[in-house]
């Protein structure tokens, strides 16, 4: 988990993390989501919602740009993964 707090915007996929961890990836899979609630995926696309959350608040920094230093290349997709996530869009929720 802090590996994916400090390396959220290029985060090893859960392959890698099975294997620094000395762990199949199935066993891998099935601790990390009994730990933490979420299937690796879904905890690294929450976190990077979260930090995004956070520059959209903090700053007026484009919604591409945000998405970019989060760790999306296509802002449509963060968009979109954004606002099923939080239940409105990235700039609904900058407004808000």
């Amino acid at each position: 988990m802090e590996h994916v707090h400090t390396q959220y915007r290029q985060p090893a996929d859960r392959y890698e993390m099975a294997r620094i961890c000395s762990m199949s990836v199935s066993y891998f899979s099935l601790l990390f989501k009994k730990i933490t609630g979420y299937s690796y995926v879904n905890y690294v696309q929450k976190t990077r919602v979260d930090h995004a959350k956070a520059l959209l608040r903090n700053g007026f920094a484009p919604i591409s740009e945000i998405a970019d230093k989060v760790g999306y290349s296509d802002p449509l997709y963060f968009s979109k993964l954004f606002s099923r996530e939080v239940g409105m869009s990235p700039r609904e929720y900058r407004r808000g």
